[in-house]
């Protein structure tokens, strides 16, 4: 069985507002929140309203007419980026620390060059993989948009 302490980790500290990563990043990595607090935000751009003649910002789901507060909080002993992690696909939101954050994470190669050892957690691993990338699955979670159960965000947008 494989033992956590053979993987490599890396901690880092985030500072007040600093961005951990951002949507679309490739990055590969899931994280796990040591102490403080992470938000999970869509980005917001400035957009010119014809009808108020002026600008306003909005997020994505705005535009498509969902106004509730897109921003999702992580707590200590909390993880995040998993999707991405387990897929290799981009990131769905991005992240940023509120306060100061201590941040562990771990890469997705790292973690596969060990699982390589276990034959049975391999599968495990890649049995989830597969079923994110052909099917969609949202690792039994709620769009951190809607809170719904039968999508993740991106398909949320």
């Amino acid at each position: 069985m494989l033992n956590f302490d053979q993987v490599k980790r890396i901690k880092t500290l985030y500072g007040p507002g600093e961005i951990i990563f951002n949507k679309n990043d490739r990055d590969n990595r899931v994280y796990f929140l040591v102490k403080g607090n992470v938000e999970l935000f869509l980005e917001e751009y400035e957009i010119y309203n014809p009808d108020y003649r002026k600008s306003v910002i909005v997020n994505d789901l705005q535009v498509k007419g969902i106004q509730q507060d897109s921003n999702q909080f992580r707590s200590e002993n909390d993880f995040f980026g998993h999707k991405s992690f387990f897929s290799s696909q981009p990131r769905e939101e991005s992240a940023r620390s509120v306060g100061t954050s201590l941040v562990l994470y771990l890469e997705q190669a790292d973690f596969i060059k060990i699982l390589k050892e276990f034959p049975y957690d391999l599968e495990t691993y890649c049995m989830i993989r597969d079923q994110i990338i052909n099917y969609g699955s949202h690792l039994y979670e709620r769009c951190d948009a809607c809170q719904q159960w039968q999508h993740t965000i991106k398909q949320c947008l």
